[in-house]
C-alpha cells in the first residue's frame, strides 16, 4: 500500500517537500488527522504509517539542483519517542 499503491505520494510531508526545502515535522500529520482535515486516502496511510511504529519524523527537503534533481530524507526515531522528543532533538 506504501510504495505498491503510491501511497507514500499521498503524505503531507512528502508533498511538501516536493514544493519546499527544509525541513518539515510529522506533527502536521498529526495535526491534519486530529483536526479531520486529511482526505480519505492520506488518512488511510497516516495509521498503515502509525501500525508500523512511524509516528515520529522529521522529513529535511534540499533545494532543487541545477539539474532538476529534487532530494530529501527523513528522520524516523526509535520506538518510545513521540513526536515532542523528535521535535526537540531535531531543534538541537
Amino acid at each position: 500500500m506504501l510504495v505498491e499503491e503510491g501511497g507514500c505520494a499521498t503524505s503531507h510531508t512528502i508533498r511538501w517537500a516536493l514544493d519546499n526545502a527544509g525541513p518539515v515535522s510529522w506533527r502536521i500529520n498529526r495535526e491534519r488527522y486530529l483536526s479531520g482535515a486529511m482526505s480519505e486516502r492520506e488518512e488511510k496511510v497516516h495509521l498503515r504509517l502509525r501500525e508500523l511504529g512511524l509516528i515520529a519524523s522529521v522529513a529535511y527537503a534540499m533545494p532543487i539542483l541545477p539539474t532538476g534533481i529534487r532530494s530529501a530524507f527523513g528522520l524516523c526515531f526509535r520506538p518510545g519517542m513521540d513526536q515532542e522528543d523528535a521535535d526537540r532533538i531535531w531543534a538541537k
